[in-house]
């Protein structure tokens, strides 16, 4: 019966994607849709386990969790090449983005094992050779060739915020996922040294991506 549960929402959930994209702006091919479908039905196998996320519900999950992601790639510096994701969970946003911009390299940063497990199963799973995944708090990931920062959700967003800004100085762009009290502090703390961004996303209520841009690179 789960088995025939999962087939049904993930047929919903596919259905969902495509039909919810334009209102992203967003194009996606068959082959992204089927990939994205394979992590949703993991993600539904794996949930009861570790506790991914509160979003499963098929169209809602589509919408917040993988449309919400994407629409990241639209607002990306033109010079992206390699991102790290900071706090990734159930792989958000930057699973999506690997699997619909393969010239991406994406790293996955997430502190709880569990769910760092998660990933590295889906990784495998769907067979993303420019996904990596590394276990651990942002602050210990030591490689500093990537050129772009995201971040959707983090345990203590706000009082994190100006660490998070320090670990991208050296980038070209730090992408936020936020409410409206982050984007004003993202606007408070960025001073003379960042030029910011807010862009709202699509069938929000009141949530934005901030795009946060070393004035050195503009």
């Amino acid at each position: 019966m789960d088995k025939l549960k999962r087939k049904s929402e993930a047929e919903t959930f596919a259905r969902a994607l495509s039909e919810l994209a334009p209102a992203f702006g967003l194009v996606l091919n068959e082959g992204v849709i089927q990939t994205l479908t394979e992590h949703y039905t993991l993600l539904l196998k794996w949930n009861p386990k570790i506790d991914l996320t509160a979003v499963v519900d098929p169209v809602e999950a589509a919408q917040f969790h993988y449309l919400e992601s994407l629409y990241a790639t639209k607002h990306l510096v033109p010079q992206a090449q390699t991102v790290v994701d900071i706090g990734s969970g159930a792989g958000f946003p930057g699973l999506p983005l690997a699997v619909s911009k393969p010239n991406l390299s994406v790293a996955l940063i997430e502190s709880q094992a569990r769910k760092a497990t998660f990933l590295r199963v889906a990784v495998h799973h769907l067979g993303l050779s420019n996904l990596s995944v590394f276990h651990g708090r942002f602050q210990g990931y030591k490689p500093r060739d990537f050129n772009v920062v995201l971040c959707r959700a983090l345990d203590r967003f706000a009082a994190l915020l100006p660490s998070i800004l320090q670990f991208g100085g050296d980038s070209q762009q730090v992408l936020l996922f936020a409410g409206e009290e982050l984007a004003e502090r993202c606007f408070a703390l960025a001073g003379n040294l960042w030029q910011v961004e807010c862009i709202p996303i699509p069938l929000s209520n009141q949530r934005f991506l901030v795009s946060l841009v070393p004035t050195r690179s503009t």
